[in-house]
């Protein structure tokens, strides 16, 4: 049997009140025999992204937690490809939204 497939979703700010928000408002996406979907905050993140700065500040902390992540995720079993990953809350359009 092959793993599940598991969706990391990264809050890329360190307030734990937006990451549970977001995993509550994800609760209707989850069902028997899908993918596992994990919301995680990077505490290495500023409390809110609100310039290009906090922008800015977070591009190597996620970096280092994905790189992590994708070195104990599970892998579907019919390929190399790694879990899927979405970046929340990242305002500006210099901003970028990952899925590795």
């Amino acid at each position: 049997m092959s793993a599940r497939p598991r969706i990391r979703v990264i809050n890329p700010n360190a307030n734990e009140a937006v990451t549970r928000n977001l995993d509550a408002a994800l609760e209707p996406l989850r069902f028997d025999g899908g993918p596992e979907i994990v919301c995680s905050t990077l505490a290495e993140g500023p409390f809110g992204i609100e310039t290009q700065v906090d922008v800015e500040s977070v591009v190597m902390p996620l970096r280092r937690f994905v790189e992590a992540d994708n070195a104990t995720a599970p892998r579907p079993s019919d390929s190399n490809r790694r879990a899927p990953f979405s970046l929340a809350e990242m305002p500006k359009p210099s901003a970028f939204l990952a899925l590795l």
